[in-house]
């Protein structure tokens, strides 16, 4: 496998990105300036270097400390929001909306959740997945498995209203999209 195939497939991994996409990135590098390809390269080690995620939200974010801006400046929000991946959470953030955040990922941090939903004062809980199948399958897995801690809590439980197209990407809609769906919630 030649170097340019090699690094082809591995832009090939990105998502979004298919085999012409990825010939392209490399294609660009290559026709770039030497200074501008090693500027690129160890922005990259840079990231991985100094970006962590937050102990609180899980979002990625350039840390000093455990927990991001938004933690450190919401904390003490009532409104708790689940988002699947750190795009939701970035196109929910521009809606203005004072909450607190939690990046759920694919169920994978279902114990979290619970654990924090049950040390903090929350008074709501809004559910802001996708509109896709594999989404409404981990809302309904998640809803079943607050019930009983929301029961208890008396925590209201919303999702998105549906100014969302059904098989959107969350990170795709725009801020009035957004507004609009937080605002008819159910």
């Amino acid at each position: 496998m030649s170097l340019i195939e090699k690094l082809s497939q591995y832009f090939k991994k990105f998502p979004g990105i298919g085999e012409r996409q990825a010939a392209r990135f490399v294609y660009f590098l290559l026709n770039e300036k030497p200074a501008d390809v090693k500027e690129f390269i160890q922005t990259v080690v840079d990231l991985k270097k100094n970006i962590g995620q937050c102990a609180y939200c899980f979002r990625f974010a350039e840390l000093n400390e455990k927990v991001c801006t938004w933690c450190r400046n919401h904390g003490d929000a009532k409104i708790l929001v689940v988002v699947e991946k750190e795009a939701g959470l970035e196109t929910l953030q521009k809606s203005n909306l004072a909450a607190k955040y939690f990046i759920l990922g694919n169920l994978p941090r279902q114990k979290e959740l619970i654990e924090k939903i049950k040390k903090e004062d929350i008074s709501e809980i809004i559910l802001a997945f996708s509109l896709t199948p594999q989404a409404e399958y981990n809302e309904g897995i998640l809803r079943q498995a607050l019930s009983p801690i929301i029961t208890q809590k008396k925590i209201k439980i919303s999702s998105l209203g549906r100014g969302i197209s059904t098989g959107l990407e969350l990170e795709y809609s725009d801020p009035e999209t957004i507004q609009n769906a937080l605002k008819n919630r159910q």
